[in-house]
C-alpha cells in the first residue's frame, strides 16, 4: 500500500522561512487580496501546466467490488452487474469509467513562491514587472508552514486545522508519480500528484496550500487570512508611476486605519548584476 509522505528534508528546507510570496498583476482582485485578505483558491483545471495535478487513478477489483461500486454510484442493478462483469480483475483507469470525474473538480489550491526575487515570475505573473508581489507572514512550527485564517472559514473535521491552512513545498523531477491504485493504496497517496511538478518549473520555488471545496464554509474558492498575515507589498521594477502612487496612497490610508501595518518596497533593477533589489518606501 502506497501512502503520501512529506519529504524527510522538508522541515530542514523550511526551518528558516518566515514569509511566502504571491506575484500579481494590478486589478480588483489584487486589491481585494491585499486589503480584504481574500485568498482565492483555484481549481487545478485552470492551471497553465497541462500535467499539473493530473492524477492517474487505477481501479482494480473482483466482480463483487465492482458491482458494489457501481450500485453505490446510482447505476441500475442490471447495468451494474454487466459493468462489473466487464471490469472484474482488470486494471481500469478513471477516465474509462462511465461516471469519471477529475480530482481538480473538488480540490482548491493557493500557490506561493519562496522568493520575492524570481525574475521570470515577475514577468509571467506580475505583468512584466508592472505589477506587484504580496508578502505573507507564515506560521512556522519547526519547519511545518501554515497561514493563520480568520475563524469560521474551514470545516475540515479536524479542529486544529480549521483556522490554519498548511503550505507544502512543491517537488520537482523528471518522472511522474506512480498511478494511484484506488482500492489498494492509502487515500493520501493522491497528494503526490498535487505536490510534484516537472523540473522545468523549478525556478518558481513553489509552495502550495491545498484544501477541498467542501471544506470551505462561506465560499467555494475564497478563504480570509487573519489580520496581520499580509505584511508587505513589493512594487515591480517597471510599475507605472500612476499605479505606484495609487497603491502608495491606498496603503497609507489602510495603515492609518489599522493596527497591523503593511510595508511597501520598490523593486529596483541592479545595474551591475541580474538582480532585483527591494528599497523600502514610505506610503
Amino acid at each position: 500500500m502506497k501512502k503520501y509522505k512529506r519529504p524527510i528534508l522538508d522541515n530542514f528546507y523550511n526551518r528558516k522561512i518566515t514569509n511566502l510570496y504571491k506575484y500579481r498583476e494590478l486589478n480588483e482582485y489584487t486589491e481585494r487580496l491585499i486589503f480584504n485578505r481574500e485568498l482565492y483558491f483555484s481549481s487545478p483545471n485552470d492551471f497553465n501546466d497541462p500535467f499539473d495535478c493530473q492524477s492517474v487513478t487505477i481501479y482494480r477489483g473482483n466482480y463483487q467490488k465492482w458491482k458494489n461500486f457501481f450500485s453505490q454510484s446510482g447505476i441500475p442493478a442490471q447495468t451494474s452487474e454487466q459493468l462489473a462483469l466487464q471490469n472484474a480483475d482488470r486494471d481500469i483507469s478513471e477516465d474509462q469509467l462511465p461516471l469519471s470525474s477529475t480530482a481538480g473538480d473538488i480540490n482548491r489550491i493557493f500557490c506561493f513562491s519562496k522568493s520575492n526575487n524570481v525574475i521570470p515570475l515577475w514577468s509571467h505573473y506580475a505583468n512584466n514587472h508592472q505589477g506587484l508581489c504580496v508578502s505573507f507572514k507564515v506560521l512556522n512550527d519547526k519547519g511545518a508552514i501554515g497561514l493563520q485564517l480568520e475563524d469560521g472559514q474551514l470545516n475540515t473535521g479536524i479542529p486544529i486545522l480549521n483556522n490554519i491552512i498548511i503550505a507544502n513545498r512543491v517537488l520537482y523531477g523528471k518522472k511522474m508519480p506512480q498511478p494511484w491504485l484506488r482500492w489498494q493504496d492509502d487515500p493520501s497517496y493522491i497528494y503526490n500528484f498535487f505536490q510534484n511538478k516537472h523540473n522545468s518549473w523549478k525556478y518558481e520555488e513553489e509552495y502550495r496550500a491545498l484544501t477541498l471545496d467542501s471544506y470551505m464554509i462561506k465560499h467555494k474558492n475564497i478563504l480570509i487570512a487573519a489580520k496581520g498575515t499580509i505584511d508587505a507589498i513589493y512594487l515591480g521594477a517597471k510599475i507605472p508611476v500612476i499605479d505606484r502612487n495609487k497603491y502608495l496612497q491606498k496603503i497609507k490610508i489602510y495603515n492609518s486605519n489599522n493596527i497591523e501595518k503593511i510595508k511597501v518596497y520598490q523593486m529596483i533593477a541592479d545595474k551591475k548584476s541580474y538582480k532585483l533589489k527591494p528599497e523600502q518606501v514610505t506610503p
